[in-house]
């Protein structure tokens, strides 16, 4: 393990200065993990996203749970194999979620309703099944569902079930890191560049470069973006449009973004991920403690420790490090954290080897002012 010395890892109240003082109303508390339940109807959870006073949750087996308030969580369907990936749209009613196999499309609003299912497609013939998916967005209406396999494709439920595969940026060549429906746009964030996309027609709009390359996630109207040593904000709304792209009417045209600002975390050589991004505060994770971090006045308000191996076990070297994946709720109250670790000396993609591979699931209240 990579050795290194955190900073800033006391609690940090907004306002506060040299001197210690801080008004009372400005007190920012560490939030609590809630640990959220491991098995649905005794199969193992494989992955969890949080809604709107709501959490879904899919299964080893395939099947799919939603749980509001304090209700015992309903089955909404089943899919075929392991559900790696859920996601609510952005008014919290859709929910999407995906197998290596299947894709469905849930009404939270009307869990009764008949669910929408397609199969999942690759943008060569790799065989069906061999792919897993990695990102997965829909949007406000529940219509088109954007799902990354070999290549990210668009899906509109309401189809023939034939994706539309987004063009290839040699700029940009690895996979997604990130997928979000905004407004009237797509936006895929991947290791060295984002694209804005017109959910409409799919064409491509825009483009920002980022300093290197990392992990990047949609945040508030920008990018959260981690290096190994720094978390930045990049607003990509300012970008320099594509030859093929015009301003909006009535809008003057985009200017190359710049970093808005930027935060050293850490000196573990280690990864920052980032989680959720409010436009008020920023979470990223490093290792097993999420951080949380106010960037107009450039301190870390909180860190939360995950009860969770940095490093997962194994008699082999070098041990792999664990894989955590994370929801944001729509309503930006609550951030949901899975950590996950294969079975020790045991290839984690095989059946048997999923079973007995480590899932956690936590609940997290996202801090407020």
């Amino acid at each position: 393990m990579a050795a290194g010395v955190l900073l800033s890892l006391i609690v940090l109240r907004p306002g506060q200065d040299g001197s210690g003082s801080a008004s009372p109303t400005q007190q920012v508390t560490a939030p609590h993990l809630h640990a959220l339940p491991g098995t649905m109807a005794g199969e193992p959870v494989t992955t969890a996203a949080a809604g709107i006073g709501s959490v879904a949750y899919g299964t080893l087996n395939g099947d799919v749970y939603l749980s509001s308030g304090h209700s015992e969580p309903r089955r909404l369907t089943g899919l075929k194999g392991r559900v790696v990936k859920l996601a609510f749209a952005p008014g919290g009613r859709w929910l999407a979620a995906a197998s290596v196999n299947e894709l469905a499309v849930m009404d939270t609003a009307h869990p009764s309703a008949p669910v929408v299912q397609r199969p999942v497609r690759t943008s060569i013939a790799l065989g069906a099944g061999l792919v897993r998916p990695n990102q997965l967005a829909i949007d406000r209406t529940g219509r088109l569902v954007a799902l990354q396999t070999d290549s990210v494709g668009v899906y509109d439920v309401h189809g023939n079930g034939s994706p539309h595969w987004l063009d290839d940026t040699p700029a940009c060549e690895a996979g997604a890191r990130d997928l979000a429906f905004v407004g009237s746009e797509l936006i895929t964030a991947l290791d060295s560049c984002a694209i804005i996309w017109n959910a409409a027609t799919l064409r491509m709009e825009r483009q920002v470069q980022f300093p290197g390359t990392g992990i990047s996630l949609v945040g508030h109207d920008r990018i959260l973006y981690g290096s190994f040593t720094h978390a930045l904000l990049l607003d990509y709304r300012r970008t320099s449009p594509l030859p093929s792209a015009a301003a909006a009417p009535g809008q003057p045209h985009p200017v190359l973004s710049g970093i808005i600002a930027d935060k050293t975390i850490s000196t573990w050589h280690s990864p920052i991920q980032p989680v959720a991004d409010d436009g008020r505060i920023a979470a990223v994770l490093q290792g097993t403690r999420l951080f949380f971090w106010e960037p107009t006045a450039h301190r870390i308000l909180a860190v939360v420790p995950l009860p969770f191996p940095a490093f997962c076990p194994n008699t082999t070297k070098p041990r792999l490090p664990a894989a955590f994946t994370t929801s944001f709720s729509p309503d930006h109250k609550r951030v949901l954290i899975s950590g996950y670790c294969p079975p020790p000396n045991m290839d984690g993609d095989t059946d048997e080897g999923q079973r007995r591979a480590t899932y956690r699931h936590w609940e997290v209240d996202y801090p407020s002012r």
